[in-house]
C-alpha cells in the first residue's frame, strides 16, 4: 500500500486542531492517524501527575515536549514504512519533516499539505494568550513571532511537493473555526482565490507556477 502523509501546518494559535476536526476539512482526511505533539506532551505530563500545562516546572515541560516530538516523528516514520495513512500538526518552524515527505514521494505515495495562516504574528500572540486562559499551553511571545516568520520561510519547499495543497486564512474569529480557503494546488502549481488575504504568505509562494486562467 502506498504511503499517505498529511501535514497540517501554520503558526502558533492558527487553529489547526479545530480546523481539521470540522467540515469541510474533516472529510478530506478520512482514516488518517493524526499525531499532535502538543496533545501528546499533555498526556506525558498527565502520566507524571500534572493536570494540564499550568504550574509545570520548566525543565519537565521542556522534556515532555521533546519526548512528544521524538515519539511523533517515530510514529509517523513507522506508519509510512507500513503504508498506514498518517498526519501531523506542526508550526513548520523547522525542516524536520522533509525526511518524511521525501520517504513518501520516493514510494510514489501521497503527500498532502494543509496550511492555516494568520495575517500577523500579533494575532498569533493573542490566540495563544486566549488559549492559556483556557488552560492551554503557553509559548513566549518572542518565539511566537519568530515561528510565524520561519513557518512562512519553510512553506515553499513543502508546498512545492504537496498534492493536494490547501491554504486557509484563519485570521478572523469565526466561531465555526472553518477558515477561508485562499489557495489550492498540486504538483508545484497553485490557484489563488485571494492573494491579498495574507500578503507575506502570497509572497512566500510567488515562485510556484499558477494554473492557467
Amino acid at each position: 500500500m502506498k504511503p499517505i502523509l498529511w501535514i497540517v501546518a501554520g503558526p502558533n494559535g492558527a487553529g489547526k486542531t479545530t480546523l481539521v476536526s470540522r467540515e469541510p476539512v474533516a472529510s478530506l482526511l478520512p482514516k488518517v492517524a493524526f499525531w499532535n505533539p502538543d496533545a501528546l506532551a499533555k498526556q506525558i505530563l498527565a502520566d507524571r501527575g500534572f493536570l494540564g500545562f499550568a504550574n509545570v516546572p520548566q525543565d519537565q515541560l521542556r522534556a515532555a515536549f521533546v519526548a512528544a516530538a521524538d515519539a511523533t516523528f517515530a510514529n509517523l516514520k513507522d506508519c509510512i514504512s507500513r503504508g498506514i495513512p498518517c498526519g501531523v500538526e506542526t508550526v513548520l518552524s523547522t525542516n524536520k519533516y522533509r525526511e518524511l515527505v521525501d520517504a513518501v514521494l520516493v514510494e510514489r505515495g501521497i503527500f498532502g499539505l494543509l496550511y492555516v495562516g494568520l495575517r500577523s504574528p500579533e494575532i498569533a500572540c493573542q490566540r495563544v494568550a486566549r488559549r492559556v486562559l483556557e488552560k492551554g499551553h503557553d509559548v513566549p511571545q518572542e518565539k511566537i513571532v519568530a515561528r510565524w516568520s520561519r513557518s512562512l520561510e519553510n512553506l515553499l519547499w513543502f508546498a512545492a511537493k504537496a498534492s493536494p495543497l490547501l491554504i486557509f486564512d484563519n485570521s478572523d474569529d469565526d466561531p465555526r473555526g472553518s477558515g477561508k480557503l485562499i489557495a489550492e494546488g498540486h504538483d508545484g502549481q497553485v490557484r489563488w482565490h485571494d492573494t491579498n488575504a495574507i500578503p507575506e504568505l502570497s509572497a512566500a509562494l510567488q515562485s510556484l507556477s499558477r494554473f492557467p486562467a
